[in-house]
């Protein structure tokens, strides 16, 4: 007899879900994920719903692994620089780890628009047919262990008039996004100065140059690729003496990358003046204008580079934490990346002769779609996967080759920040490892056929080949 608990929370979604599935299975149950003290407050709304639709409801406490591996990690990350995406590290660390462990069922059943098919002797992930739904992006990080128990009864369903029908005499309360739930409504910075972290603290919008354009108040509030707007009035203040209590904040004197290395402020530079700044919205008479682009966030000193919009321009992914779903597709990308290993050796070689090195990585690589956010436009591009071993064997193979050597670097950072993130899984009550072995050991490297504007290192990126989900992981860093 087949048991199947739905994810529910109490949205026209699960509640259809339950009424689907329960034409078809034995037992349907229910489960809420308990995720951070105040979220309490909703249970009783959910038992009660439950209950009307004549199932049982259990409330799952993952709030000890929930801080650990999710709300610690948010925190970490902006320290570091980076724009973390709370929901994939809740998917792969709680939803689809310590929460599915935790179901008593034999399936666990979520309300999202994907589809899961069985192919050539494996599961694979497409994206649903209701375009403006498709939720697969959340999902690269399940193993073919995950998906053997997982569900998605609303996979077939393309309008979302057609899903509410389902409900019937039911009435749902539609429910709007929380944006990121443990918040809770406050303010991101307000959130972490609480914490006490440092990304949270003032500084200032620097140039090249050294030179203090002007005051913010905590680096979190911004992101690569940001055109941050701020007072005139602040502009005529932009110095240690007129701000209040940072008169310890030091000029900026280097970027601190998205890998983690200082950048050497070589190349080209972006010196401030007035000329520069544009009103908003065209009104010369509004307080607010806006500086450059910002390329680079440095937490030590609490400053944020201001350049040019070129310098956010990207062609070039590096990808730590990968998952890849099919272990077909998995062999697939090892084998391109011998061919990419190949390229950059002769480039090397050629280099090192004086002679012309390639520019475009061979056309006989991985093709994919490669998207930066659930939303974000697609970029067509080449895929690898890349092992660490085969990254420091090309960092001392390529340390004479310039070109190559932010590449390798890239990687070479990522090794240092994944073994923090190792000794992070163990802190908390969930320690089971959750990526597949072999694709965790790896980088997957992209190069997309155009420009990619201000990936955002933190960030997930994920691949598909046509409708169907390959893969992804977090964006390490770019060139």
């Amino acid at each position: 007899m087949k048991s199947v608990t739905v994810g529910f929370s109490g949205g026209v979604d699960s509640t259809a879900s339950v009424l689907l599935l329960k034409e078809t299975f034995n037992v349907v149950e229910t489960a809420t994920m308990w995720l951070y003290d105040g979220q309490e407050e909703e249970f009783g709304r959910l038992r009660d719903q439950a209950a009307r639709l004549g199932v049982r409801h259990r409330i799952v406490d993952c709030r000890e692994a929930f801080s650990n591996h999710v709300v610690q990690r948010y925190i970490r990350f902006y320290e570091e620089g980076l724009t973390p995406n709370p929901c994939v590290f809740c998917n792969r660390w709680i939803k689809y780890g310590l929460f599915l462990d935790r179901v008593e069922t034999d399936y666990l059943a979520l309300g999202h628009y994907a589809k899961k098919k069985w192919v050539d002797g494996e599961w694979r992930i497409y994206r649903s047919g209701a375009e403006r739904k498709d939720q697969s992006y959340n999902l690269y990080s399940l193993t073919q262990e995950q998906l053997d128990r997982i569900l998605f009864p609303l996979a077939n369903y393309e309008k979302k008039e057609d899903v509410v029908r389902l409900l019937g005499e039911y009435s749902v309360e539609q429910q709007e996004s929380m944006g990121t739930c443990f918040l809770m409504g406050k303010d991101r910075v307000r959130f972490l100065r609480e914490a006490g972290s440092r990304s949270a603290r003032n500084g200032y919008f620097v140039n090249r140059e050294g030179e203090n354009l002007c005051p913010h108040e905590g680096t979190a509030n911004y992101t690569i690729g940001q055109k941050p707007r701020v007072l005139r009035e602040n502009l005529l203040k932009a110095n240690p003496a007129g701000f209040d209590n940072n008169s310890n904040i030091e000029p900026f004197d280097g970027a601190v990358t998205a890998a983690g290395s200082q950048s050497s402020g070589q190349g080209s530079k972006t010196a401030w003046d007035s000329s520069s700044v544009k009103s908003i919205k065209g009104y010369t008479e509004s307080p607010y204008t806006v500086l450059g682009t910002i390329v680079d966030i440095s937490t030590e000193s609490g400053n944020i580079l201001i350049g040019t919009e070129e310098e956010v321009k990207k062609t070039v992914l590096v990808l730590s934490d990968v998952n890849i779903i099919s272990p077909i597709r998995a062999r697939e990308l090892r084998k391109s990346a011998k061919v990419f290993l190949q390229y950059l050796k002769r480039q090397w070689k050629c280099s090192n002769n004086n002679g012309q090195a390639e520019n475009i990585i061979p056309d006989d690589l991985f093709w994919v779609d490669i998207r930066l956010s659930q939303w974000s436009e697609v970029y067509r591009g080449r895929a690898c996967l890349v092992s660490q071993g085969e990254v420091e064997l090309l960092g001392e193979v390529l340390e004479n080759s310039q070109s190559l050597c932010d590449l390798v670097g890239i990687c070479g950072q990522m090794i240092k920040r994944s073994q923090k993130d190792t000794n992070r899984q163990t802190e908390g009550t969930y320690q089971k490892q959750q990526v597949p072995t072999n694709e965790s050991d790896c980088f997957l490297l992209l190069q997309t056929d155009r420009s990619m504007r201000a990936p955002a290192a933190g960030q997930a990126a994920v691949v598909y080949i046509g409708d169907e989900l390959v893969g992804g992981g977090i964006i390490e860093g770019s060139r």
